[in-house]
């Protein structure tokens, strides 16, 4: 159960990347369509240096690209 907004989750694998990623590091979620702005806005406490949701083949949002 992703909760709510499905995002359980995604925001248990955010708390740990400090744990085990250095800066630099490339991170690819992926998602639902409609989540890109809530996982950009749980990934805001990592201060990443680039943070964008790509879109799959048929428009929708697909996955999170995250570098610290």
């Amino acid at each position: 159960d992703g909760g709510a907004d499905g995002l359980i989750l995604v925001r248990e694998l955010l708390a740990q990347v400090p744990l085990v990623c250095r800066r630099g590091a490339l991170i690819l979620l992926e998602i639902g369509s409609g989540q890109g702005s809530a996982t950009l806005e749980a990934a805001a406490h990592l201060h990443p240096s680039e943070a964008v949701v790509m879109q799959d083949y048929a428009g929708h949002e697909r996955v999170v690209r995250i570098r610290l």
